[in-house]
């Protein structure tokens, strides 16, 4: 009995020594990380796509291209491209939108897309954040004012 009163009162006293030997000031906190905004479109194969002669096809590939060359020149798409080696075939490409455009806004831009309306894909909107300065987008069109 007399060992166990000697060990807690050897373990009491090591551990008031070590928390008297802690720092008592809080550490800086990190100064508040900035962000940039993107909204995000995933195009996809449509669920029921409609049949289409390959010449139907070929016209709405460029009108799909016409319509994001359109938004690149009005400024509001950064960058944009067919996926290779899908895992999933449904997945066709991305769309990166400037975020100064609401998800709601950029939603009816993607489904303005001749593709979209003529029900051979379909959109994912998202919003995506990075961190601030994070990319560049070079080639990207000023938004028109």
């Amino acid at each position: 009995m007399l060992r166990l009163l000697l060990v807690v009162m050897v373990f009491a006293s090591a551990s008031a020594a070590w928390a008297m030997a802690q720092p008592t000031t809080k550490p800086e906190a990190a100064p508040p990380m900035a962000f940039d905004t993107y909204r995000f479109v995933l195009l996809a194969a449509a669920e029921e796509p409609p049949e289409v002669t390959r010449a139907e096809a070929g016209q709405l590939q460029r009108q799909h291209l016409g319509h994001l060359r359109k938004m690149a020149e009005a400024g509001h798409i950064l960058v944009a491209g067919p996926f290779m080696d899908r895992f999933d075939q449904q997945w066709r490409g991305l769309v990166l939108y400037r975020g100064d455009l609401s998800i709601d806004e950029v939603r009816e831009l993607a489904e303005a897309d001749p593709s979209v309306q003529a029900g051979l894909m379909r959109v994912e909107v998202m919003t995506w954040v990075t961190e601030a300065g994070a990319m560049e987008f070079p080639t990207a069109v000023a938004p028109q004012e």
